[in-house]
């Protein structure tokens, strides 16, 4: 019997209109390449909370010839993107019917911060696991264990929502059921399989 469903934040509930490097690269010229270094190296701590995003930015913005401060580079950043209310509607609905709702998302704490004072999202689910407090990157192991530990559900009761297909195949690895996100029809769907009718 599902219990719970795990929910991604990106391309599922916000969809960026291009991603920040070649958004950045047709606007001000700078070739993508230039991107490489910080996205391979400092982002990725960020990502996990090892490093703050605005004092790495501190070095990088002016290589990439920013001519504004910090927070006008995050707000050019985080403003490009759209979001998908039918989502909340959904995890709304699986509340009512006792189903409880995770959020657990690759991200850095600036960006997150940034999209819940704008979408006021995170109140709406019952636990959330953000990778800049975890410490963890899905599709690590780490991260089932944990959702699975702090929600008390087992790995057989859970629904694990992603639009990367290497973190649902993780979570099937882990016994979790996962669903490919493409669209809300299809997820509907696939939930009505597992005995999820809305």
């Amino acid at each position: 019997m599902i219990k719970a469903i795990v929910f991604d934040f990106e391309g599922i509930m916000y969809f960026e209109a291009d991603l920040f490097s070649r958004r950045y690269s047709r606007d001000f010229g700078l070739a993508i390449e230039n991107f490489s270094e910080f996205f391979r190296g400092p982002f990725q701590d960020c990502l996990v909370g090892k490093a703050d995003l605005k004092e790495i930015l501190i070095e990088y913005a002016p290589k990439w010839g920013w001519k504004g401060s910090v927070d006008e580079l995050l707000e050019y950043w985080f403003s490009d993107g759209r979001y998908d209310p039918d989502i909340i509607d959904l995890v709304k609905s699986l509340r009512a019917k006792g189903i409880a709702c995770m959020l657990c998302t690759n991200n850095e704490k600036h960006r997150l911060s940034r999209m819940d004072t704008d979408l006021n999202f995170i109140r709406h689910f019952d636990w959330f696991f953000p990778s800049h407090e975890t410490g963890m990157l899905k599709p690590d192991r780490g991260v089932f264990e944990m959702v699975c530990k702090k929600s008390g559900f087992s790995a057989d009761e859970i629904v694990f929502l992603d639009d990367e297909r290497e973190h649902v195949a993780a979570a099937r690895k882990f016994g979790m059921h996962g669903i490919l996100y493409s669209n809300m029809t299809h997820l509907r769907s696939e939930l009505a399989k597992l005995g999820v009718v809305l």
